[in-house]
């Protein structure tokens, strides 16, 4: 005679962990994940690793996975919000230094958003944020850290940020990295090869499809200033704007720039002083998403000249890349000539160097062809490596694998 089990606190807890497990059994990576970002700062703020961060939380989030990001706030202020699903933690900054917002209460707070998630992905660079997850030894969450460029410009801060980078990457369970070329290149992660994978930055490129408000703003921007080529980025030494504006006085063309930044006043007087005013125009920054594709839509070109290290990817380039736009990039140590394959989807040219810049320059002007075969390519190449599906989707396998060793133990 059979008889019914008693019931028992013990046992309905162990009745819901069942459910739990075949509920998350549907997902997508075998289980619902809860990640942590921690990164220097969020949309609205603008910038390539901020971008990369929105993609990654709202695709992630869109697979009904939760998402939380700790990060500094541009004000004295504490924040916490909900942006198209994703919690965003806005912690106070006294003030920035060197690039490093100085947002003391990651030391405090970090803890209890660590102890809430199954994962913490460390964006990197971030000093201060870093230093705050490496005194958390206790915590034994699996810890992804991102390795996004080398420290360029600060070289004397960085010998005094060494060790907390070299510790954080030595504690960190995985370390992504988002061209194979960081490995060739960046010293920090040589020493952890054996636990660094390659996953490519990706976008949404919403921006591709030309909607009725795209194609009349396209109109409008060609018949402004017809034929460009086209640079966005902000105006920071690195860009190297300045070796743009002196190849574009050895050519006919003409040049949109889109950004902000310190070096505004000093390019555009140098456009004046190059007498190029009439072929160079500064158009700042732009928010409105459909203006923003109208001209790269109407651009022939994107060029992205900079001359440093500290541009690692160029998030630009792939927002390109998806309008079908063949690009023109400098052959720098970092990723950069990975995300454009030399005569392929776009030419390369020596850093620092007006005339080959010039010349490649006239070389897709003169040449309408190549211009649309590159393109052409430089738009299969998005779509085979820089979509935001395949990004999220190869990070939520990384995740299942960082947590799946102690979901068993458990």
């Amino acid at each position: 005679m059979s008889t019914v089990p008693k019931v028992t606190a013990e046992r309905v807890r162990n009745e819901w962990k069942s459910w739990i497990v075949v509920f998350r059994s549907k997902t997508k990576v075998g289980f619902i994940v809860k990640i942590l970002h921690i990164s220097k700062y969020y949309e609205p703020f603008k910038g390539g690793i901020e971008k990369v961060i929105l993609e990654l939380a709202t695709g992630t989030v869109n697979q009904n996975h939760e998402v939380t990001v700790l990060c500094s706030n541009e004000t004295w202020d504490y924040s916490e919000e909900i942006i198209a699903g994703v919690r965003v933690v806005r912690l106070p900054r006294l003030s920035v230094a060197f690039s490093q917002p100085l947002t003391m209460s990651f030391m405090w707070e970090i803890k209890k958003w660590i102890d809430w998630a199954d994962v913490v992905q460390v964006h990197t660079p971030n000093p201060l944020a870093e230093l705050a997850c490496v005194l958390q030894e206790e915590n034994k969450k699996p810890l992804l850290a991102t390795y996004h460029c080398d420290v360029v410009r600060q070289q004397k801060l960085y010998k005094v940020y060494k060790p907390v980078s070299h510790k954080l990457l030595s504690r960190a369970h995985q370390i992504t990295v988002s061209t194979p070329n960081h490995l060739q290149f960046s010293e920090p992660v040589k020493d952890f090869k054996d636990k660094v994978e390659v996953i490519p930055f990706g976008i949404r490129a919403k921006h591709v499809h030309k909607t009725p408000e795209i194609n009349r703003l396209v109109a409008k921007i060609k018949q402004e200033f017809g034929n460009y080529y086209l640079f966005v980025g902000r105006l920071v030494p690195y860009k190297g704007v300045d070796v743009l504006l002196h190849a574009l006085k050895q050519t006919n063309d003409r040049l949109v720039i889109i950004g902000q930044g310190p070096r505004w006043d000093d390019w555009f007087q140098l456009t004046q002083h190059l007498k190029l005013q009439d072929r160079v125009r500064f158009v700042g920054r732009i928010d409105n998403d459909d203006e923003f594709a109208a001209y790269i839509h109407a651009s022939d070109a994107l060029v992205l000249p900079s001359i440093s290290e500290a541009e690692a990817f160029g998030i630009v380039l792939i927002e390109a890349m998806a309008c079908g736009k063949p690009l023109v990039t400098t052959n720098l140590k970092s990723g950069v000539p990975w995300v454009n394959q030399k005569g392929v989807t776009g030419l390369q040219v020596e850093p620092k160097n007006p005339m080959v810049l010039a010349q490649a320059l006239r070389t897709l002007s003169e040449n309408h062809e190549l211009r649309q075969k590159m393109g052409e390519n430089a738009r299969l190449r998005f779509e085979q490596n820089f979509t935001q599906d395949r990004m999220v989707n190869s990070y939520l396998s990384l995740y299942e694998r960082m947590i799946k060793p102690l979901k068993v133990a458990a």
